[in-house]
């Protein structure tokens, strides 16, 4: 079998192959995310804000907001400090998204009885406090 090099189709199978394998990511921008307690002010770079984006920060703050109640009070068999690390990071990703907290709301609202949103609004830090509550319309 012979192979015949013909110019213009490396460049056309190399631009073809750029295009190919990699994820497409929107438009970045920098944000600066402010001190908290403990955590010093980080400027990170923030990829996309679409609703998706937005629906699974909320989903995993909304997934680690439960298993942080079911591991708390003084029947928890070890403490919750990972699920509230992970509810802070998908918090503060929501945040920087800039999601509407309507999108927050739904999936509380979907998630957590009212008894359970109590408690929730009851353990969360003050710099969330806030937020949660405007999402559910409180």
């Amino acid at each position: 079998m012979r192979y015949v090099f013909v110019p213009g189709m490396a460049l056309l199978a190399a631009v073809l192959l750029a295009g190919c394998g990699g994820s497409r990511r929107p438009a970045a921008h920098l944000e600066t995310i402010p001190s908290d307690g403990s955590f010093p002010q980080i400027t990170v770079t923030v990829y996309g804000n679409s609703a998706a984006d937005c629906a699974g920060d909320a989903d995993a703050y909304a997934r680690n907001a439960k298993l942080l109640l079911g591991h708390s009070g003084p029947d928890a068999g070890y403490p919750g400090d990972l699920y509230y690390f992970n509810m802070r990071n998908a918090f503060r990703d929501f945040e920087v998204r800039g999601c509407a907290r309507s999108i927050m709301g739904t999936v509380l609202a979907r998630r957590f009885s009212r008894r359970a949103l109590r408690m929730l609004l009851a353990e969360v830090p003050r710099t969330m406090t806030p937020v949660v509550r405007a999402a559910l319309g409180r």
